[in-house]
């Protein structure tokens, strides 16, 4: 391929210069060129617009209601003067071939103007000029009139500005060609957008139609708004400061949750950012939402409607809420129908975040029925959340409810009476150690997901509180062993059954605890069950039970058999087990003990290995043939 010096050699050489091989070029020679302007095919930008930027083809009704507003909003600066008549008249087509109309009383255009904006893709509009907030990207852009050729061949835009200049009437088509004239007629200062829509696009541009979309967009707006001879415009309750939410204007915002969420929201929060201009309310779920469920907020840019499903205005944290506001300080994608999640956006997050932390803190001080009520609704979803992030684990753990052995209860009243803590991170060991806790020493269940991790971070939260891990076998090691005049018959019960349960890999001990009528339970190596669970799984034919095989294989090779895999502790002070320690019939002690074995291990929520089924069904059976007589059988 040749190279660019090599084309330019070329270039010279064939202008009748030959510099030869060697020669340098004197870069000063070469010829300045001509500049030339990009072509913009409408038809196709139109296309682009309706396959690839806008969701849905009435985005046309947003577009026209934005740039009335900045119109409105453009003559007020200007002039220095407001009028409160000043206003957006917008109609919908009353019948096929029946017109589709914007009218505003806004700053107007000149033939200038017109020529260079209207004609003009990209060219921005009267905001900058004006230094109007950036709450419209598509404004920027130049885009917002292309929007009206979704739904038409033709559009009229007819004008005048407040500078006093003639009337201007421009009309496009959407083959690209336009023209733009001063006209003699009187019109008032503003603008009139005008189209006939094409007859397929009348589910978008009739008379309700408009009606309907002007409301979803623009109800909130606050100029006047007129759409087909009605005013449309709407308090936005949600919107107001706390301190003018009234008796009457708390149970609109409920109503206006209710209708949102879908139920009467447990709390509205109101939402603001400190040094941002953001208005609006989060409104707390009545109920967990689906773990599948995406957030769907609903976000204004100057109250004209951009999304009813932002996903990105509130921390991932804030799953309990759903959030209405409108702000000038987020920027809009292209379409205008999403937010950029960039520094700004960032910044109302954590501003936003700040105010729920805020309101969880403030309840938890003044509502604590309200905060029970919100955390019994929330908590799994807030205990997966509260171990990633240390400010709301602070508000929120204390009031998390916990199986305990003195009921269920939240956190912050068990500490209270009790501020060392006994947790148990079993799931399954949690009853057995309850079962032993002694007065005054109850113990809590985290064996659920997260709650280990929230426990153990108690000390941090709560100054004054110590947590301690129990386990069966520390529970165990705290059991008193028989009275001295029984422990002869105690051992020999240990050496009795740890014999009849050999098969199982299980030793016996005999300790007392209350309750008495408790004969017995089982504390096992906590990797026993997952290593029996590998040997069933491995029964099974298929290729994962070939590589569990494998993997069992390689950690045998590592076992160094340093103890029972489990060790049933009877309880002394059950007459049962004591009259077990004189029973003289072997085979009948056996079999009671392989019986009692059996019991534990269900008791503890274990299920029975094949070894144990098999132990359970011959100490039974065993168990009937010793009772029954000759005649019997």
């Amino acid at each position: 391929m040749a190279s660019f010096a090599g084309e330019v050699a070329m270039m010279h050489s064939s202008a009748g210069t030959d510099p030869g091989p060697d020669a340098t070029v004197d870069w000063q020679d070469w010829p300045v060129p001509t500049p030339s302007s990009f072509q913009v095919d409408l038809r196709g930008m139109i296309a682009l617009l309706g396959q690839h930027l806008y969701s849905r083809p009435q985005v046309y009704v947003r577009e026209l209601l934005q740039n009335a507003v900045d119109a409105l909003t453009a003559r007020s600066r200007l002039t220095g003067d407001h009028d409160a008549a000043w206003s957006v008249r917008l109609n919908g087509a009353s019948a096929p071939g029946e017109l589709v109309r914007c009218t505003d009383d806004g700053v107007g255009m000149t033939l200038a103007e017109v020529s260079e904006v209207l004609a003009t893709v990209g060219r921005s509009s009267k905001r900058d000029e004006f230094e109007l907030p950036a709450g419209d990207y598509l404004g920027q852009f130049g885009i917002g009139l292309l929007s009206c050729f979704m739904v038409t061949d033709r559009v009229i835009v007819r004008t005048r500005s407040v500078t006093g200049t003639p009337a201007v009437e421009w009309v496009g088509y959407s083959s690209g060609v336009f023209t733009a004239t001063e006209i003699s007629d009187d019109l008032p200062f503003g603008t009139t957008v005008e189209f006939v829509p094409r007859p397929d696009e009348a589910a978008v541009t009739s008379a309700r139609a408009v009606d309907g979309f002007a409301r979803e967009y623009g109800e909130y707006l606050d100029v006047p708004l007129w759409v087909n001879g009605e005013r449309i415009n709407r308090q936005a309750v949600w919107a107001l400061p706390p301190g003018e939410r009234d008796a009457e204007a708390r149970s609109r915002l409920q109503e206006f949750g209710a209708e949102l969420i879908g139920g009467r929201p447990l709390a509205a929060i109101p939402l603001g950012v400190l040094g941002a201009d953001l208005a609006g309310t989060a409104f707390v779920l009545p109920y967990p939402p689906s773990p599948s469920a995406r957030p769907a907020h609903r976000v204004y840019l100057g109250r004209m409607l951009v999304t009813d499903s932002c996903e990105n205005l509130l921390p991932d944290w804030a799953f309990f809420v759903r959030a209405v506001a409108t702000t000038t300080a987020a920027n809009p994608t292209a379409s205008r129908e999403q937010l950029i999640d960039d520094e700004a956006l960032a910044h109302l997050r954590q501003g936003l975040g700040a105010a729920l932390r805020h309101w969880v803190d403030r309840v938890g001080r003044e509502e604590p029925d309200l905060l029970a009520e919100f955390v019994s609704v929330h908590h799994l979803g807030l205990r997966s959340v509260a171990i990633h992030d240390q400010a709301l684990a602070a508000a929120i753990v204390p009031w998390l409810p916990f199986e305990t052995s003195e009921g269920r209860m939240p956190l912050h009243d068990f500490v209270r009476r009790w501020p060392v803590v006994r947790y148990v991170v079993d799931h399954d060991e949690f009853d057995t150690v309850a079962s032993l806790a002694q007065p005054g020493q109850p113990v809590l269940n985290a064996g659920y997901v997260y709650d280990a991790a929230l426990v153990r971070e108690l000390p941090l939260i709560l100054p004054g509180v110590t947590c301690v891990e129990v386990t069966a076998s520390s529970a165990l090691e705290g059991l008193a062993a028989p009275a001295l005049a029984d422990q002869a018959r105690a051992a020999g019960l240990e050496r009795r059954a740890t014999a009849a349960l050999a098969e199982v890999d299980c030793a016996a001990v005999v300790r007392a605890f209350d309750p008495a009528d408790s004969t017995a339970f089982l504390v096992a190596d906590p990797d026993l069950w997952r290593r029996l669970e590998r040997v069933h799984t491995r029964t099974a034919p298929g290729l994962w039970s070939s590589m569990l095989e494998a993997m069992a294989d390689s950690a045998a090779a590592l076992d160094t058999g340093a103890g029972p895999a489990s060790r049933l502790c009877l309880n002394w002070a059950n007459p049962l087990i004591r009259r077990l320690a004189v029973v003289g019939d072997d085979v009948v002690a056996d079999r009671v003990l392989r019986v009692l074995y059996c019991q534990a291990v269900l008791a503890a929520h274990r299920p029975l290995q094949p070894a144990e089924r098999s132990l359970l069904s011959r100490g039974l059976d065993d168990l009937l043939a010793l009772s029954m007589t000759e005649e019997d059988r």
